[in-house]
């Protein structure tokens, strides 16, 4: 959702702990695009039902008024087009 451009291998932490994978570093996140990357969209996602239902939940109006003061108008639009790509995807492996 986020659509983060610089996702890398140095822009993740594994606590050694409990071997939890930590993504670091968000600074080119939240772009106006509103392309998927093309991995997403050739493989194949599965996702638990509860995720695909908070999903259905995120709207230009929930992410609005959560958002506002931290994210411009456009950004936000990008992050619920986004969303909406996801959507139509997961709905398409359950079919």
């Amino acid at each position: 959702l986020i659509a983060n451009e610089d996702r890398n291998q140095g822009n993740e932490l594994i606590t050694t702990h409990d071997w939890k994978l930590h993504l670091i570093y968000h600074s080119r996140a939240f772009r106006r695009s509103k392309r998927m990357p093309q991995y997403f969209l050739d493989s194949s996602v599965k996702i638990p039902f509860e995720l695909y239902e908070r999903l259905l939940a995120v709207s230009l109006e929930s992410m609005q008024e959560l958002l506002d003061g931290v994210l411009d108008k456009g950004r936000i639009k990008a992050l619920v087009a986004r969303r909406d790509k996801m959507v139509e995807k997961f709905e398409k492996g359950f079919r």
